[in-house]
């Protein structure tokens, strides 16, 4: 779709025999080249800016999936150039797994109920080099909420490694929120964002927000449904998304003035940030970069690499990435600020 609202189908899925699977869902990851990388309700696949797609794995194969399909999660690109994501399914728990950009597919982590059940998408790297993500239920946290959804505990947050150590880093008991529905958001001063679905300290038991550290320090900074009738939401639902402003924004399934759900900003004083698109290239790729006070801008570099730019508008922009550029942030020299990207931009295919 355009921005002008001019919307083009590129690909209808179930064509003929269904092997290419059905119910695309989640955000798409976007390359270099064009081409975008997503997920069905059992594959993943590939697709050219033509609408050429291309299955790249299906994880209902031989007697998999007797018991319902294997949902993979939205995908998340890795500093690596591998993508990650977590299962969801019938079969089991739960997983982890790692796919390289031609579709070869490596289990990290199997889940039990002492780690955390059915995680949810998408997984988050961060500046650290570990994947961190949440599950819906499991862990050895138990109290009032609990028992509303899932199996076992409330609900974890853990990390794990690209070779798949994996850490449980907090367990869920209720008070501090009970199963998660989205996964979590890195933001601006390293840290990690998140919601739950349930739980918190207001006896309506409609969700949180909270603050994980990458080492695991834990809290939480908010409990919906804390303003009569729930005006300022109930039941979080989607990951947060922090703007370049600086700001966190979300929505609720519940509450509101129309009790339908609101759309809500969370402010924590955080820096503001630029955003490339795409994030990640070689040398002499065009890039985008979004941000706030850009007019006037003195210097982008990648990583440390000084590269050519143009301003646009006083939130956007266009730069190159330069030759000898490697793996790192972006950062924009403004008259009254200096931006980084909090997610590293990625040369290489």
């Amino acid at each position: 779709m355009t921005a002008s609202g001019a919307e083009s189908t590129l690909y209808s899925f179930c064509t003929t025999t269904c092997e290419d699977s059905s119910y695309p869902h989640g955000s798409l990851v976007q390359l270099s080249n064009g081409d975008l990388y997503g997920t069905t309700v059992s594959t993943i696949f590939k697709i050219t800016l033509a609408g050429e797609l291309t299955t790249l794995y299906n994880f209902c194969s031989g007697t998999i999936c007797n018991n319902g399909p294997i949902t993979p999660s939205d995908l998340a690109l890795g500093s690596d150039g591998n993508f990650y994501g977590v299962t969801s399914s019938n079969e089991n728990y739960g997983t982890v797994f790692k796919m390289n950009p031609y579709g070869g597919v490596t289990t990290l982590h199997v889940f039990s109920v002492a780690d955390g059940t059915t995680p949810v998408g998408p997984l988050v790297q961060a500046t650290n080099g570990y994947l961190y993500g949440v599950t819906l239920s499991g862990g050895t946290g138990v109290n009032r909420a609990c028992n509303l959804i899932g199996t076992g505990g409330c609900g974890t947050i853990f990390k794990i490694s690209t070779t798949g150590a994996f850490t449980t880093m907090h367990n869920f008991a209720g008070r501090d929120g009970a199963n998660l529905s989205a996964g979590l958001a890195l933001a601006s001063d390293g840290n990690l964002y998140g919601t739950t679905y349930y739980g918190g300290n207001n006896p309506s038991n409609t969700g949180t927000a909270f603050v994980l550290s990458p080492t695991g320090a834990f809290k939480t900074i908010y409990d919906f449904c804390s303003q009569t009738y729930c005006l300022d939401g109930a039941n979080p639902f989607m990951p947060l998304l922090q703007a370049t402003n600086g700001t966190l924004y979300g929505t609720t399934r519940q509450g509101g003035t129309q009790t339908n759900g609101v759309f809500f900003s969370l402010s924590r004083g955080l820096r503001p940030l630029v955003q490339p698109i795409p994030a990640q290239g070689n040398a002499g790729t065009n890039v985008t970069i979004l941000g706030n006070g850009l007019t006037g801008a003195t210097s982008v570099t990648f990583h440390g690499v000084p590269a050519a730019f143009s301003v646009l508008s006083d939130t956007e922009m266009s730069a190159t990435v330069p030759t000898g550029a490697t793996t790192g942030a972006v950062v924009v020299t403004t008259p009254s600020a200096t931006l980084n990207s909090n997610v590293a931009f990625r040369v290489g295919h």
